[in-house]
């Protein structure tokens, strides 16, 4: 499902920015949400980035997209690893989803 491959995207990314940022460096994304039933848990964090932003950019009445920022606090440790608090993105496939084409 394309949810999942989003949710796996950024958590690669993640992952990515915690492996190769210098300590006090800054990672800074967009994050697609659904308003209706956004909360800051819907964020991915990592063990070695800390949230500094995260600002909202109201697209429509059911959409907006999220500002992130996170620093890098410390280096990273192969164990270290990126998660979500509550998944978001099936609920965000299902809004947005057009009808297949074929």
């Amino acid at each position: 499902s394309s949810g999942i491959n989003a949710e796996y995207g950024f958590l690669h990314l993640l992952n990515f920015a915690a492996s190769t940022l210098v300590v006090g460096g800054r990672l800074v994304y967009w994050l697609p949400v659904v308003r209706d039933h956004y909360t800051e848990s819907y964020v991915p964090l990592h063990p070695n980035l800390k949230l500094v932003y995260n600002c909202e950019q109201i697209l429509n009445r059911k959409s907006s997209r999220r500002l992130v920022v996170m620093v890098k606090l410390r280096p990273s440790e192969d164990t270290d690893q990126s998660y979500f608090q509550r998944r978001c993105f099936g609920k965000w496939c299902r809004t947005f989803q057009g009808p297949v084409l074929r």
